[in-house]
C-alpha cells in the first residue's frame, strides 16, 4: 500500500505503516505512482527509523538499493521538504536541500509556477474553508 507520504512496509513479517520522513504530502496520482515505482511489492528495503508520529506510525527514511526513496521523491518534485519536521536528519539535510534547490532553479513541476502553493499551505486553506 502506498498513499501520499505513507507506505506499508513488511518488517520481520509484520506489516508496518511507515511515514516517509521530511516529506509533505506528495502531489496527487503522479506522486503515488512514482512512490509505487520506487517501492515495488517484494522489494528489499531498509528503514532508518527516526521516531513515531501521533498515530503511532513509524517515521523513517526508507532505502531501496542503498538509495533514499525520500530523497528521490524530492529530486523528482513529487514531494517537498517539510522543514517543520526536518529534525533527526542532520546526516542527509544537505542532500535534501540541494535536491529541492536544484528543482527550484530548473523550474521543475511545482516550481514552474510563479507563486507555488506548498502542500501544507493548501491543506491549511482547505481545512479553514470547511469551517466557514
Amino acid at each position: 500500500m502506498v498513499e501520499r507520504n505513507l507506505a506499508k512496509v513488511d518488517v520481520a513479517r509484520s506489516n508496518r505503516v511507515t511515514r516517509l520522513k521530511n516529506l509533505n504530502r506528495p502531489f496527487g496520482e503522479a506522486a503515488k505512482n512514482q512512490l509505487q515505482s520506487l517501492l515495488p511489492i517484494g522489494s528489499l528495503l531498509s528503514l532508518r527509523e527516526i521516531n513515531r508520529d501521533r498515530d503511532g506510525r513509524t517515521v523513517a527514511e526508507v532505502y531501496r538499493n542503498q538509495e533514499s526513496v525520500n530523497l528521490a521523491m524530492v529530486k523528482t518534485v513529487h514531494a517537498v521538504i517539510y522543514r517543520r519536521y526536518f529534525d533527526g536528519c542532520k546526516r542527509t539535510q544537505n542532500q535534501f536541500n540541494q535536491a529541492e534547490m536544484k528543482a527550484k532553479v530548473l523550474k521543475r513541476e511545482l516550481w514552474k509556477q510563479s507563486d507555488p502553493v506548498i502542500p501544507w499551505v493548501y491543506h491549511k486553506w482547505k481545512n479553514q474553508r470547511k469551517f466557514q
